[in-house]
């Protein structure tokens, strides 16, 4: 195992209080990050917080820039009221390339405490600042959401603005080798429906999550849904869907899943792997884990014209630790 997953309520019984040099985090339009925040705030000691500010009137619709404007001022309060020095960032949503340049300014990534609640940011952030911040002195906090509705047809024919490699995560592409696209799907089909203009592999192999709750019902309602909000491609005679559902919230046990997945299909030796998750912030997580094990693998990122906020209400917030490189 690379590291744990704890409950933040059992992590508070021996950590309460706990210094942190750094918190780092992002204004987000899901109201779930205000929740976060606090009980951030509530079970640790924060000398300061480092805040991402996407360019987010480039991608959200109005009604929904107006969730995310409210919570950056409720942020903003909460972090004032708790006398935690703030430094904002701006970053752009697409190009994870000068993260690294701003925070080597600002953090020291020897010796300081560092906190990171990754719920409020983009799926490349999240493979970038696990990346960074990979050591057994960094915690990352994540806060799922309470329930989740279906997309409707229209959200899920949502187009995308351009597939690329995230920063860091080029890994090593043979010329003499075909690629393997691995697609972790979520609920966005025209995101993994792109990835068939752009790869003419075949096939592309896919897997669909399974949050593995003891109500073997959703598990089973959580799986069809996927497999119904993706159908159009699943029936694309090219794709190829893994036979056993992965992990949806446990990033460790998805790394497994994954690699075990890849690992079965035959000669894969002979391929480029290539991989995207379109899936949960926690299977992203575990898409990290694998990568840091397999290195020469390609992780991509699929960039939407438009996000979407199917989640709702706040539900567990869970502790991360990696162990070291």
């Amino acid at each position: 195992m690379l590291g744990q997953m704890i409950q933040l309520e059992d992590f508070s019984k021996n950590n309460k209080n706990k210094y942190i040099d750094t918190l780092i985090t992002a204004y987000c339009y899901e109201d779930r990050i205000i929740d976060s925040l606090e009980r951030n705030i509530e079970m640790f000691n924060i000398r300061r917080a480092i805040v991402l500010i996407y360019n987010v009137v480039d991608y959200l619709d109005n009604s929904t820039l107006k969730k995310w404007e409210r919570n950056k001022v409720r942020m903003q309060e909460l972090m004032e009221s708790a006398g935690i020095k703030v430094i904002e960032i701006p970053c752009k949503d697409d190009n994870v390339t000068e993260l690294s340049k701003n925070l080597e300014t600002i953090v020291k990534t020897n010796g300081e405490k560092i906190l990171i609640d990754i719920t409020g940011f983009t799926k490349n952030y999240i493979l970038k600042l696990a990346q960074i911040f990979d050591s057994k002195s960094t915690l990352f906090l994540y806060t799922r959401s309470e329930e989740h509705r279906p997309p409707t047809p229209e959200e899920q024919s949502l187009s995308i603005n351009k597939i690329e490699p995230i920063d860091g995560f080029e890994g090593f592409v043979n010329a003499d080798k075909k690629d393997f696209l691995v697609l972790i799907l979520g609920y966005e089909v025209n995101r993994a429906l792109a990835f068939l203009k752009k790869f003419e592999t075949e096939p592309v192999f896919t897997l669909i999550g399974n949050p593995h709750l003891e109500d073997e019902a959703e598990n089973k309602k959580y799986i069809e849904r996927a497999k119904k909000a993706n159908a159009r491609l699943l029936n694309i005679h090219r794709v190829a869907l893994h036979e056993t559902s992965a992990h949806s919230y446990n990033p460790f046990l998805f790394a497994e899943d994954l690699e075990n997945a890849i690992m079965q299909f035959p000669n894969i030796g002979k391929y480029n792997i290539c991989i995207s998750c379109l899936g949960t912030k926690m299977q992203t997580f575990g898409t990290y884990l694998y990568w840091k094990k397999n290195q020469n693998c390609q992780v991509l990122y699929s960039v939407p014209y438009k996000r979407l906020e199917i989640g709702s209400g706040a539900g567990t917030s869970w502790i991360i630790k990696l162990e070291d490189k």
